[in-house]
């Protein structure tokens, strides 16, 4: 969660050892991301941000706690290249001529 990246991130990125985040949440500190890829770059590390299949999952749960946001909408897309190279390109031979979704 976005404490363990506070936590342990810059550690580890120090130690010259890639970092995943996945609670991307925690990256709404700018400062925070700026330190974090600084640390990478200085030390030959990678900062992998991994956003899944729902991004900012944890920020949707937080904001649950809240009375004002009494419903959430998750719209999420992607490109027909990221689909090449899966069952889905077996399936849908159309994949590159594809302008909708669907």
């Amino acid at each position: 969660g976005q404490p363990a990246v506070r936590e342990h991130a810059k550690r580890c990125l120090g130690m010259g050892r890639d970092f995943m985040i996945t609670s991307i949440g925690a990256l709404t500190d700018t400062s925070l991301y700026d330190d974090l890829k600084a640390t990478a770059e200085a030390n030959g590390s990678r900062l992998i941000l991994c956003t899944g299949s729902l991004p900012a999952v944890d920020w949707m749960g937080a904001a649950a706690l809240e009375d004002s946001h009494a419903e959430v909408t998750v719209t999420q897309s992607k490109s027909p290249k990221a689909w090449l190279g899966t069952p889905a390109e077996t399936e849908h031979p159309d994949l590159l001529t594809l302008t909708e979704s669907r």
